[in-house]
């Protein structure tokens, strides 16, 4: 029996897990760990930092920094063959560390989700720089889920032969459910910090749509004017989103550039695969992991930054009857053939069999 730990930072999976089973959430909040525990050799836990961090008094909460909270559950993933996260890089250092102290090394495999833009962020910081470089090459393996995140882990000094290309998947099955019907609004959904918010109001305003931005409070600049056509919408729950996707009629990820220190690596990945899996046509800013999922058939693609160009491709979309049907459909059976959670799950399994053998 093979024991392995998803580790989530943040939200506890368990009542998750629960929905996911009653089909009132989609799987792919839980990173694979679903299918995980349908294998007989597997028994798959999940670990969560919420305890730890909401343990200490509220007064220490902006004296120690979370990382090192988080150090308090190595007993616990010490315990583990298998660790699988896409954050915690400290205490996932500290784990192979002392793991390797013991003469049994837990492996921790880390799936890249913001490891480029770290990269970028600390490029002027050497200590900072040699900090990550450390901590990531304590890494049993490292799971890229774009062929640039590789790029960019090899130039920084990772060793090629621990880093595997896997490519993200998202509860298809879920999101097909969404009503075929059209709904009347243009939808925008997403909270990372690599969404581009303001490009997409003066585009929303210059296109004189109607138009439903669903953002964290974060994501909204406190200046940023609000059109009258737009309302914006904060902290919506996970359960309600499939409601919003029947409303909308066109869905818009509006993202900074590749080359920006903000968000993830793959930023509006999953809010574009949800979308065209719900059978909605897609606008989304250009990224390198755009280009590598998807082809022009999918979505339409704008460069970043550019109100102007987003502005017309919202208007030409919400015009034209047919081109929705045809990216939509084309989009939805990509997703469906080559982007599902459980072809994601079952190629990090195969992973981790590899490691573990």
């Amino acid at each position: 029996m093979r024991h392995i730990a998803f580790f989530f930072i943040g939200a506890d999976r368990t009542e998750m897990a629960g929905a996911v089973e009653r089909g009132e959430l989609p799987d792919s909040i839980l990173r694979g760990a679903n299918f995980f525990a349908e294998r007989a050799d597997f028994a798959v836990d999940t670990v969560s930092t919420h305890s730890v961090e909401t343990a200490p008094p509220k007064f220490l909460h902006a004296i120690i920094p979370p990382s090192l909270v988080h150090l308090t559950l190595l007993p616990r993933l010490l315990r583990y063959d298998a660790v699988i996260a896409s954050d915690g890089l400290l205490v996932g250092c500290v784990v192979s560390l002392l793991g390797r102290f013991r003469g049994r090394r837990p492996r921790w495999i880390l799936v890249a989700i913001n490891t480029s833009t770290l990269i970028r962020r600390h490029a002027k910081h050497p200590v900072r720089r040699r900090i990550l470089r450390f901590c990531l090459k304590r890494c049993a393996a490292i799971v890229c889920l774009s062929q640039q995140q590789r790029h960019d882990l090899i130039r920084f000094g990772i060793r090629g032969n621990c880093l595997h290309e896997i490519r993200f998947g998202v509860d298809s099955a879920y999101w097909s459910k969404v009503s075929a019907n059209e709904g009347a609004v243009v939808l925008s959904i997403g909270k990372d910090s690599g969404r581009d918010y303001p490009t997409l109001l003066l585009a929303a305003e210059r296109a004189g749509l109607p138009t439903v931005i669903i953002a964290s409070k974060k994501n909204i600049p406190g200046s940023a004017r609000i059109p009258e056509n737009v309302k914006v919408l904060y902290d919506v729950p996970l359960g309600s989103l499939s409601d919003m996707y029947r409303e909308a009629r066109v869905v818009v990820v509006a993202s900074l550039p590749d080359d920006s220190i903000f968000g993830t690596d793959c930023s509006g990945q999953t809010v574009v695969l949800e979308s065209l899996a719900a059978g909605r046509p897609v606008i989304a800013t250009h990224r390198s992991w755009l280009a590598e999922y998807l082809s022009p058939e999918d979505y339409v693609s704008v460069p970043a930054k550019d109100s102007e160009k987003l502005a017309e491709a919202m208007r030409r979309l919400w015009d034209d009857g047919h081109l929705r049907k045809r990216l939509a459909a084309h989009g939805a059976r990509t997703v469906r053939e080559r982007y599902s959670s459980r072809r994601y799950a079952e190629d990090l399994a195969a992973l981790v069999d590899t490691l573990l053998s």
